[in-house]
């Protein structure tokens, strides 16, 4: 978990749901494994989007006063997505991309997913003009 070594100071927020076991669960589990100390772990285990994890991970953070600062890392195709969601609700948002698979599903997946989500205003408004 290289990120742990650039933000020394950081929480992971694991988010996500699923059954038998939640992602957050899963990513707890991963982070722990690899070193990372469980006092730095906040987890969240109700959101089913990538709207929902940020908004989520927002209410979670807003509720223990801590920064509105975040790195947001997932895998290398999700997380330009996830950094236009994440602006959302935070005011700085660092992108870290996990290498992923090397197929044209999650590609394509992700065309489909950011025309939506910006169809549907939940993009955050620099995106939407050109930048600014």
């Amino acid at each position: 978990m290289i990120w742990m070594r650039h933000y020394p100071s950081a929480l992971l927020v694991c988010t996500g749901a699923g059954s038998p076991f939640s992602e957050a669960s899963v990513a707890r589990a991963l982070a722990l494994e690899l070193g990372c100390a469980a006092g730095r772990i906040r987890v969240e285990e109700a959101s089913t989007s990538t709207w929902e994890n940020a908004q989520q991970a927002a209410a979670l953070l807003r509720s223990e006063q801590l920064s509105p600062r975040v790195v947001v890392v997932s895998d290398g195709w999700h997380v330009f997505r996830c950094m236009m969601v994440f602006r959302t609700f935070f005011e700085e948002v660092q992108p870290w991309g996990a290498p992923g698979p090397s197929r044209w599903g999650p590609p394509l997946r992700e065309v489909v997913a950011l025309l939506l989500y910006a169809l549907r205003g939940r993009l955050h408004r620099r995106f939407l003009l050109r930048g600014s």
